[in-house]
């Protein structure tokens, strides 16, 4: 035998809502891993991350985010991507010699045999989709022979191109593909093809893919970002000052297109050079310590629910629910439920 106990849970009585947030990982090469600190701080601050952009290294960021990792698992892929890579000695110094050589003019390093490396490593690098990453994901990467900012998307309404003539690929394509045309930055990866398309690094128009997100859909954008400058004495490598070059021309569009951002958090860590495979530990652990003396400001993440007129409150009474619970009766219950009977009888 059992009663039922009523509980009333009145949902009108929330003060908070969050807003909906979109989150993006800004690219650096093995420099991004950093980034994945200020994931983790959103999560422990309890925040639910709605839609995700990443460029170049940070679009592996952002495609793990999406397919719902939390930030240890995003870790884990991390060390092994970065042992996998180290190991291949892809990046090593042999890597400069590719440049002169006539079999693989495009590139310190073929983006297919980075593919063919890192494949073993997560399901994201395989047969993957990105129709099957469950939040809304954008990749932005660059087509050298139309100059068109082309943006990959699972879920383009949550996205706006932004420039004039950028366009949203059409066709589903596996997920690592799309990450490695935002990632195939110019001379130290070969660009990627597809369809008539000659992909590089996203980060040549836009390496903070924040400006992205439509404020339709997303109401607080978080951009996370990390050094891209700092001071250096003269060069004299052509490969050096080639990098260098690009690296200002990043940062400059950076600064351009951080007005659609409300939270900009910038890691200011020093951290190894773009290609140093092999330091992953060091540069997680980097961001890891830059996040606990720095946490993210969240106030304005969340908003107060007006509180609502008496009038308002019964035509949403409705909208209470009432839960019954069926909990075991115990000896004296029934006892005393069976004295009551017997009384009313009489």
């Amino acid at each position: 035998m059992c009663l039922k106990e009523e509980i009333k849970i009145d949902y009108q009585k929330q003060t908070k809502r969050q807003k909906t947030v979109g989150l993006s990982f800004a690219g650096g090469g093995v420099q991004s891993w950093a980034e994945v600190a200020a994931y983790a701080d959103l999560e422990r601050q309890g925040i639910e991350i709605d839609a995700v952009t990443g460029t170049s290294m940070g679009s592996f960021l952002a495609a793990a985010v999406a397919s719902g990792l939390s930030s240890d698992e995003v870790y884990e892929v991390i060390y092994a991507t970065d042992q996998a890579i180290n190991e291949s000695s892809l990046f090593g110094p042999q890597a400069v010699l590719s440049l002169f050589s006539l079999r693989k003019p495009m590139g310190l390093v073929l983006v297919d045999k980075l593919a063919e490396v890192i494949r073993p490593v997560s399901k994201l690098y395989g047969e993957v989709m990105l129709s099957d990453i469950p939040k809304p994901l954008a990749i932005p990467a660059v087509d050298i022979i139309s100059n068109q900012l082309i943006i990959f998307s699972n879920q383009p309404e949550y996205f706006r191109p932004v420039y004039k003539n950028a366009k949203f690929y059409e066709e589903d394509i596996p997920l690592v593909q799309a990450c490695l045309a935002s990632s195939a930055y110019p001379i130290i990866l070969s660009p990627v093809k597809i369809d008539d398309y000659q992909l590089v690094d996203g980060g040549l128009m836009m390496n903070s893919p924040a400006a992205l997100f439509s404020k339709e859909k997303i109401e607080h954008v978080v951009a996370i970002r990390i050094p891209m400058l700092e001071k250096t004495g003269p060069l004299d490598k052509r490969l050096d000052i080639a990098l260098r070059s690009i690296r200002i021309m990043v940062k400059n569009q950076e600064e351009i297109l951080a007005k659609n951002v409300d939270l900009n958090y910038f890691l200011d860590v020093k951290l190894p050079g773009l290609f140093e495979f092999g330091d992953s530990k060091p540069i997680i652990q980097a961001g890891i310590d830059y996040v606990k003396d720095h946490p993210l400001d969240t106030s304005n993440i969340f908003e107060e629910i007006a509180p609502k007129r008496e009038e308002d409150e019964k035509k949403d009474s409705a909208s209470s629910v009432e839960i019954i619970i069926e909990k075991p009766v115990t000896i004296k219950d029934q006892m005393i439920d069976l004295w009551n009977r017997m009384k009313a009888k009489i």
